[in-house]
């Protein structure tokens, strides 16, 4: 896991691994929708979530990682499983954007069970991912990882459009 720094205006570019990630291979990024296109200076995205291997282990992705940009902070949760995209669900909803920590909210992630041969989805305290699941949604059957998570804080139905 590196970290790129680049200057649009001279195209140079800084690199460098982050430490505590240096040995581990993490995918899918994500951070609070909210705040990850800043709108001012002081409201910025810092804070990630990705899924990611034990050090040094290519795969399978058995950890969600948090990982803040800012204090350069890395905290992780081993599931005992195999686990599909983290999704962040800001607890203000919309009003994140503006009020409230970064972090204010929950992380879920789908789990495969291997062992079981079943799924759980894993609610976890964005402010405290190493400390496990709050909540365990237990399904009593398998269902196909799921990849590229997005919350959603109201369901935007198009109506059909009028029979002429």
């Amino acid at each position: 896991m590196h970290r790129f720094d680049i200057d649009p205006t001279t195209g140079s570019f800084v690199h460098a691994p982050i430490k505590g990630l240096e040995t581990t291979s993490c995918e899918f990024p994500l951070a609070n929708a909210f705040r990850h296109v800043p709108r001012s200076p002081a409201i910025k995205s810092d804070i990630f979530y990705l899924m990611a291997a034990q050090p040094s282990v290519a795969q399978p992705f058995t950890d969600v990682v948090k990982y803040n940009a800012g204090t350069g902070h890395v905290s992780r949760w081993h599931s005992e499983g195999v686990c599909g995209e983290p999704c962040f669900i800001p607890r203000l909803g919309r009003a994140s954007a503006w009020h409230g920590d970064e972090d204010d909210g929950y992380v879920i992630v789908q789990v495969f069970r291997h062992v079981e041969g079943r799924v759980e989805f894993c609610v976890l305290d964005a402010k405290r991912i190493h400390a496990g699941p709050v909540c365990r949604i237990k399904l009593p059957v398998h269902l196909s990882i799921g990849f590229h998570g997005t919350w959603a804080d109201e369901v935007f139905v198009q109506r059909p459009a009028a029979k002429l």
